[in-house]
């Protein structure tokens, strides 16, 4: 099994207006729109798609310090080669972290300086090209399981200051999560109501004044992310991003529509979405072009400061982000199975 790993099978980008579609043996057709002779909606046909490694000649490895204070080191795609964080299986690409070395925890008595530079090696890349409205399809065998310390995503962020040009999550959780949480993060003023879907929500204000949580709604579905989603064999994760609403999608493995697996998706025929970030919302003064970025962070502003919450370890004497940093550092093996 790969724990505290991304296995990717396909992902399939819709750029500017242009509709998408999923496909594991034709990147690159060129984008057109027309109506299916037997449909009342358009046909969305592809404009970019990856698969295998072709996904890593697509995005650009960062290796600066991790903007969410995490106790990571991301490596260049040179390392991350060589460590074996990245390679393709089959027909599907593969993001891992180091699980192997037993790094240097802080003690009660001499905290670790927290230098960015300093942490568990992983993989953090993002997309090439960007993203604008349309439909993207992102196919995943396999994700981190749940253990204490994990912060993986698939998400995106537009260009300059965060959150100037909006912020999309579309897979997030930390630690022990069994669900997945979408959010969204703006500069204006951006409320949402996620009416007539499926998940939870969590908070409706997306702006970046009403905090940094975002507006956040949660999949609750045991398969919709880590342990549950591995063991069910993955799914398809879908998002579509127009002029009035972003809304996702998770299909389970055994319950992907039809028109996916047949590489000419419906939106149409999805069914009621997980989240449907609509309301009072200006979505395109709130979003930008994005880009696609994968990653697997440790302990950092979310799980380290919910590390308690989440049922992990605390050390005696130290604090929670202090806790999650020496299990991160001393426990490499938890990072290796699930």
């Amino acid at each position: 099994m790969y724990s505290s790993s991304l296995l990717v099978s396909t992902l399939a980008l819709a750029l500017s207006a242009v509709p998408a579609v999923q496909s594991r043996h034709a990147p690159g057709l060129h984008p057109h729109r027309h109506l299916a002779p037997r449909e009342t909606y358009p046909q969305w046909c592809l404009k970019d798609g990856y698969t295998g490694k072709d996904v890593f000649n697509y995005f650009n490895f960062f290796t600066g310090p991790d903007p969410t204070n995490g106790f990571v080191e991301y490596v260049d795609k040179e390392t991350a080669e060589k460590e074996g964080l990245v390679k393709t299986i089959g027909d599907a690409a593969y993001f891992g972290v180091d699980s192997d070395t037993v790094l240097t925890g802080p003690s009660a008595s001499q905290k670790l300086r927290r230098q960015q530079s300093v942490g568990r090696k992983s993989i953090r890349v993002q997309g090439i090209k960007t993203i604008d409205e349309g439909l993207v399809i992102v196919d995943v065998a396999h994700m981190p399981g749940a253990a204490c310390g994990t912060w993986p995503a698939l998400w995106t962020m537009g260009e300059g200051e965060w959150p100037k040009n909006g912020e999309i999550d579309i897979v997030e959780g930390i630690n022990l999560n069994s669900a997945n949480r979408m959010v969204l993060h703006t500069e204006a003023k951006c409320d949402i109501s996620n009416a007539d879907a499926t998940g939870t929500l969590i908070n409706p204000q997306c702006a970046v004044s009403a905090g940094t949580e975002g507006c956040a709604v949660e999949d609750q579905r045991p398969t919709s992310f880590g342990t549950g989603f591995n063991a069910n064999g993955g799914g398809v994760y879908a998002l579509l991003w127009t002029d009035d609403a972003i809304k996702m999608w998770f299909f389970p493995r055994g319950s992907v529509p039809s028109s996916i697996t047949e590489k000419m998706p419906h939106p149409e025929e999805f069914g009621p979405p997980a989240a449907n970030f609509e309301g009072d919302c200006d979505i395109p003064s709130a979003f930008g072009a994005q880009r696609l970025i994968l990653n697997t962070d440790f302990c950092g502003d979310w799980a380290g400061n919910a590390w308690e919450a989440s049922g992990c370890p605390m050390t005696p004497g130290l604090d929670q982000i202090y806790s999650c940093v020496k299990y991160v550092a001393e426990n490499p093996l938890a990072f290796k199975e699930s």
